[in-house]
């Protein structure tokens, strides 16, 4: 019985590599690879979502997925054609980089930080400040005026 099922999973791991190899070559060349990944975890809040609202599990990833795809595919596409207008595409990059900035939320990308050597001070004890401020790219601005 052992040999039986280890012949049958021999065949369908050949099977698998013989269809995967020729896809994942085509993903690979198409510069599709990192879109592939988003697509699956995008797949994983859909399951999350559609078991929270109670629906349909296929439902739920299938329509997430799609939502990234076609979310990710028109903002690709815009950059492409502002570049192909010659505006280049930095209005796509700026938007992106906001956005990451916005999810992640770090306190690291503030254009302006205060900071203090500890949290909480007695009555007449001296404070050490440290601002740091930085320009629109984020490099330091050394002897800029708060």
């Amino acid at each position: 019985m052992l040999d039986d099922f280890m012949t049958r999973a021999a065949l369908a791991g050949v099977g698998v590599a013989l269809a995967a190899a020729p896809l994942g070559s085509f993903v690979v060349w198409r510069r599709m690879a990192y879109f592939g990944d988003a697509t699956a975890n995008a797949a994983i809040l859909g399951v999350a979502l559609s078991l929270a609202l109670h629906i349909s599990v296929f439902a739920g990833a299938v329509a997430v997925a799609l939502a990234m795809a076609l979310t990710v595919d028109s903002s690709w596409r815009w950059s492409f054609s502002e570049a192909a207008e010659g505006r280049g595409n930095q209005a796509y990059l700026r938007f992106w980089k906001n956005a990451i900035r916005w999810l992640i939320a770090d306190p690291s990308t503030a254009r302006v930080t205060v900071e203090t050597g500890r949290e909480n001070y007695a009555a007449g004890d001296k404070v050490r400040v440290v601002v740091r401020a930085r320009d629109e790219g984020f490099a330091p601005l050394p002897g800029a005026e708060v």
